[in-house]
């Protein structure tokens, strides 16, 4: 068998309980690993988000290239979709 996954919080508790010592090598303590690791992922998540809207703004441009405003006259035939009232959501 292997040793479970442990998360950062879990090993911060261990640091501070005593259970475990700190890491050897890791040049930091507990807290200021998590500290650091924290910013990075506020990085990495203002990153995500500038380019998912950087990704949805091309998708919308190509689909908008292809599409075409639709009209219709008095007497068209159209069909029109509406939610069925016997369906349950």
């Amino acid at each position: 068998m292997g040793n479970l996954p442990r998360g950062p919080l879990a090993v911060l508790r261990e640091t501070w309980t005593g259970e475990r010592d700190s890491p050897p090598g890791l040049g930091k303590s507990v807290t200021e690993y998590l500290r650091e690791l924290h910013q990075n992922l506020e990085i990495a998540r203002a990153y995500a988000d500038l380019h998912s809207k950087h990704e949805q703004d091309i998708y919308v441009r190509c689909y908008n290239e292809r599409t075409r405003d639709k009209h219709f006259e008095i007497g068209d035939s159209v069909l029109i979709l509406q939610p069925n009232s016997m369906t349950t959501d």
